[in-house]
Order: C-alpha cells, then structure tokens, then sequence
C-alpha cells in the first residue's frame, strides 16, 4: 500500500514523499512558482534509479563517483584543473593508480622506474625534476619492445620503434625535460616529449 506524505514548503521547495512500508521510495521536487530560483534541498547517501534532468546550477563538494557513460552539452569550466604528482627518488614499479599522474624524477643519482602494464586510455608522463650526478633516470617497459613513437630531442626527431626503454641520460639533462606516454593496451606511444640538449633522451632496446 502506498501512501501519499505532503511535508510542506520548506525554504520555497514543495516535497511529495511516497512511502511503502515506511521506507523511502521516490521523491519529488517542486520549486515555489512563485520564485522559482529560491529553496534548495540536501541529500546524503541517496541511490537514485531514474532519470535526472538540471536546469540550474550543480555544486558538488568532495569527492564523487560516476559509473557508466557520462554525457555533458555546453563548455566545461572548472574552477582549477590539476594533476596528480608522484616524486621518484628511487627504484619504482608504477601501477595503474598512477595512470594519469605527472611523475618527477627527483634523484641526484638517477633511477630507474618501471611502466605498469599497457592499458588502453592510461597517460603517465615524466620530468626531469632535479640535476642529476651520474646516473641515468629510465623510465622502463614491463612487457619490454613496446614503446613506439618519436623524440624531439633539441629540436631533432628521434625515432623510436618497439623499444624497452626512454632515458633522460645524465650530464646534459636540463630540468624541465619531459616525454608523455599514452597507452592503446598494447604499445606505450610517445604523445610529447621534449629535451634541451642533443642525444640526452633516448630510447634504447637493450635486451
């Protein structure tokens, strides 16, 4: 049996409750005609099935997820855009949890730090983040003969084909020297790079 709960106005915003057994199965939102920009209304922990169409202005506060396919019309404006960002100052294995991540190499020492497998749609891209002494920053393959794509290695192309590895090669690094990965799910494709100096980013097979 389903019966029908009027609560008033509360600030400007009329609420139809239908209730079946004394639980909550639908609610519906009416603004006041008469203002219609005025009241407001708050949910917390609220699963909604159906439908939701807004004709105003949507402000989300902390963290949110969205499961399934998502689909916007008009510009996109947010107030701050950011990247996550991942330090290295030793030996790394990434996972896909840095899928997306700026990573710094932040070693005098230089080191080596290891792709997580190729998955479509995963971006990772590194920075020279520090000078560095002697030793190579590598960023290298887990499936090795996989990273395709070219170099702008001051201002020349560097081909790169079914490589294992990119290095940022010590003694003519320049701070600021960076290369983007992208993944199809099964290569790793150089999207951008840049080096100052000539042959002091490479890509090298050497397995």
């Amino acid at each position: 049996m389903t019966n029908n709960i009027k609560i008033g106005s509360v600030l400007g915003v009329a609420i139809t409750l239908a209730v079946i057994i004394g639980l909550v199965v639908g609610v519906s939102i009416s603004p006041d005609a008469a203002n219609p920009r005025s009241g407001g209304v708050s949910f917390e922990d609220e699963v909604i099935k159906g439908d939701v169409t807004l004709e105003k202005t949507l402000t989300v506060d902390g963290a949110s997820t969205l499961t399934g396919d998502v689909t916007a019309s008009g510009a996109f404006a947010p107030s701050a855009l950011t990247f996550p960002v991942t330090t290295v100052t030793a030996t790394t294995t990434l996972t896909s949890a840095n899928f997306g991540e700026v990573v710094f190499f932040d070693n005098a020492s230089g080191t080596l730090v290891t792709l997580p497998a190729a998955t479509a749609g995963a971006q990772i891209t590194f920075v020279v983040g520090a000078v560095f002494a002697d030793v190579n920053a590598i960023v290298d393959s887990a499936e090795g003969d996989n990273i395709e794509g070219s170099l702008i290695v001051a201002g020349a192309v560097v081909d790169c084909d079914a490589e294992d590895q990119i290095n940022f090669v010590a003694d003519g690094e320049n701070i600021g020297d960076y290369v983007q990965l992208t993944s199809d799910g099964t290569s790793w494709h150089i999207t951008g790079s840049n080096a100052l100096t000539s042959a002091k980013l490479t890509c090298t097979d050497p397995s």
